[in-house]
């Protein structure tokens, strides 16, 4: 049974990328992907720098409470009318790469500019 904070009304126009009336971007996972991707990815990546773990070296060693915190940042900024077991599939495919990313460029940062700082500091 999909999160009730997930759901729309009938009353709500659904189309992929509009807005919701309470101010959330309406989203789909086609072909396995969310949709819109960009703004799926770019929201996704703000989240991850809310919380990241010095110990998380890999997605694997990420904690399972950091993940499910991921997911519920992501709802507040996003509605589908897909079950939530499909969007979390997705979203979790999409942490995984947006994830692995992020600590590919901020290592890569710290290693050619580290006089110019890093939004993500060297102890993670």
């Amino acid at each position: 049974m999909p999160d009730e904070s997930s759901l729309i009304t009938n009353n709500d126009v659904w189309e992929v990328g509009t807005m919701h009336t309470d101010g959330r971007l309406h989203i789909e996972v086609i072909k396995g992907l969310l949709e819109p991707s960009c703004k799926c990815s770019h929201q996704i990546t703000n989240i991850m720098h809310e919380r990241l773990e010095p110990t998380g070296f890999t997605w694997k060693t990420v904690s399972k409470d950091t993940k499910e915190f991921y997911f519920e940042e992501f709802k507040k900024w996003f509605v589908w009318k897909q079950p939530d077991n499909i969007m979390y599939k997705a979203f979790f495919k999409n942490v995984e790469i947006r994830y692995k990313d992020l600590r590919s460029r901020a290592r890569a940062h710290w290693e050619t500019k580290p006089e110019l700082g890093n939004r993500i500091g060297r102890d993670v």
